[in-house]
């Protein structure tokens, strides 16, 4: 018996396990503490990194027309213009306006990946860039320059002019169309 109680314990009688230190990942953090040593498990592992970005609740930003002209420029993020306004200038990267029912005499988009939806009669639109998307109840005046713009109106277009590659106009119908480039799709087309 003295024997197998000799050899049971020699197990725990070894040498001492190697050193493992393990220092942090720069980006990632970790709820849990792992135990300082452990030389009998497993070697401690580096949690999964934390990729999903906070998200901040978006913050619409309420656009004024100012002497009949309103104007978003700058950084990404989501807008409403309020009201009728006689020149409307959207310039930038990512932006999102909504207008929410006043009358646009002149509409202007520039820059890529603009969203852009107005519930209400615009007498002149015009696209410059590329990826944009525009939803319009009505547009006398449609000009495209640029690729990849996607444009929706709910009523017919008198005049539409394109000039670029692989943009796509949808709409009831089309007065007249002067298009230039590849891969536009619209109306007659």
């Amino acid at each position: 018996m003295a024997l197998v109680a000799v050899v049971a314990l020699a197990g725990c009688a070894g040498g001492a396990a190697p050193r493992v230190t393990v220092l942090p990942t720069p980006g990632i953090t970790s709820t849990a503490s792992a135990p300082a040593s452990n030389p009998s498990g497993p070697s401690p592992t580096a949690a999964a990194p934390d990729t999903a970005a906070p998200t901040a609740p978006a913050t619409e930003q309420t656009v004024l027309c100012e002497n009949d002209a309103a104007s978003v420029s700058g950084p990404a993020g989501t807008y409403l213009l309020s009201g009728a306004c006689a020149r409307v200038t959207v310039a930038g990267t990512g932006i999102i306006l909504t207008g929410d029912g006043g009358a646009i005499d002149a509409l202007l988009i520039q820059g890529d990946g603009n969203t852009v939806s107005v519930a209400s009669a615009v007498t002149d639109a015009t696209v410059e860039g590329q990826d944009n998307a525009i939803v319009l109840q009505r547009v006398d005046t449609l000009t495209l320059r640029g690729q990849r713009n996607t444009v929706t109106s709910t009523d017919d277009i008198a005049r539409l002019d394109i000039a670029g590659n692989e943009n796509t106009v949808d709409a009831p119908g089309v007065g007249t169309a002067a298009v230039s480039g590849d891969g536009n799709a619209y109306p007659g087309s």
